[in-house]
């Protein structure tokens, strides 16, 4: 990625790079690199998907942030280097355009902001296709239906259906400062999710929701 932003700062240089530090990440080197470099931001505030809106391209490594990209319809690179054992995990590599080597994203993030090039034609098609299908964008049910009966379907007759977990089978690890990071919200802040979800989407049933841990709910019915 510091190969790629170098790239970036010469290849483009009418414009302003943000960058944003994963919530797992120290914000320190980042800023110790780049603080003093014209034209660079480092950000961690605010929300990210307005970010994503605002931004005339979104590169990312991998990362969640690549398939809200393309849920909202932004133009978003993904870096992916060849050789990437654990890349074909991420949905988002799956529904962005994958540059393979940091020349290869600069390159295409130039004819994309300086040419006005669409570098998204090739295989846009393809990548419409898997957005509708892992975000079941269009069907009678929602993803997390069609995946908890995708599961029930595979082991159908070999485990009880009706089992309900209990919160004191929940093994409880002690979570990472980066982890603690991540995630900052309580149980307080989800029911408002949940009653905002419930006022604007029709059908939409509010399951009831208990807090576990720090950042961790069990949601039930709905």
């Amino acid at each position: 990625m510091r190969e790629t932003l170098e790239l970036l700062r010469a290849g483009l240089p009418d414009h302003n790079i943000v960058i944003r530090p994963h919530p797992s990440e120290r914000f320190e080197p980042w800023v110790e690199r780049y603080a003093g470099c014209d034209r660079f931001h480092i950000m961690r505030a605010g929300n990210n998907l307005a970010w994503i809106m605002a931004a005339e391209l979104v590169l990312h490594t991998s990362c969640t942030t690549g398939s809200e990209a393309a849920l909202m319809e932004r133009p978003v690179i993904s870096l992916v280097p060849e050789g990437a054992c654990v890349s074909h995990w991420y949905v988002s590599n799956r529904v962005n355009r994958v540059a393979r080597t940091p020349h290869e994203a600069a390159d295409l993030a130039r004819r994309l902001l300086v040419e006005g090039e669409d570098v998204f034609a090739h295989g846009r098609e393809a990548r419409e296709r898997d957005l509708s299908v892992y975000f079941s964008l269009d069907g009678p049910f929602s993803s997390h239906e069609l995946i908890a009966r995708d599961i029930l379907g595979r082991f159908e007759g070999a485990i009880d259906a009706s089992y309900r977990w209990r919160l004191e089978q929940v093994r409880v690890y002690r979570e990472s400062i980066a982890e603690s990071n991540k995630n900052d919200f309580d149980l307080g802040m989800l029911q408002s999710r949940l009653d905002l979800l419930e006022q604007v989407t029709p059908g939409f049933r509010k399951p009831t929701a208990q807090r576990i841990h720090d950042e961790l709910f069990m949601l039930e019915g709905g």
